[in-house]
């Protein structure tokens, strides 16, 4: 074999194993018997007689670990909004969508930082993230590493 037959060949057999692997990326991920499940209640389980319930709802992962990081994340978001939405009441605020005046503040994060926006005009968000400065300081001063967890980013 000449080098120009032995580098087509190998080209050939390069092109045929990267087809291969962008048709398997493109291809959605299934639950597999070695799948983790999330319940409503928290739990991770192995097996479920509910997997494609779970999977179709979000609540399937590849692996034990990135279950429990869901769950998480779940449980971090549902206390910032809780906590978001406790100061508001507290202060008496209510976001009116219809008055541009009303200074509107929330939370969002732009390369693993966090961010306060204040006169929001439009919601870029969703509403339970918008609150009065005080409750949107709050999550910043005291908070700050909750809101990473529920955002899924990490310092690492």
């Amino acid at each position: 074999m000449n080098i120009t037959a032995a580098v087509q060949t190998i080209r050939d057999t390069a092109e045929k194993e990267i087809k291969k692997l962008l048709a398997e990326q493109d291809k959605p991920w299934e639950p597999e018997d070695d799948s983790w499940f999330t319940t409503s209640s928290g739990t991770v389980v192995s097996k479920t007689v509910f997997q494609q319930d779970y999977h179709e709802m979000g609540n399937a992962f590849p692996t034990k670990k990135a279950a429990e990081q869901a769950i998480a994340r779940r449980k971090a978001y549902v206390f910032i909004i809780r906590e978001i939405a406790r100061v508001n009441r507290e202060k008496g605020w209510v976001a009116d969508w219809e008055d541009y005046h009303q200074w509107k503040y929330c939370l969002y994060t732009r390369k693993k930082k966090l961010i306060h926006k204040g006169s929001c005009e439009d919601r870029a968000s969703h509403n339970e993230l918008y609150g009065c400065s005080n409750a949107i300081q709050n999550i910043m001063s005291n908070h700050a590493d909750t809101w990473k967890i529920a955002m899924g980013i990490s310092d690492e």
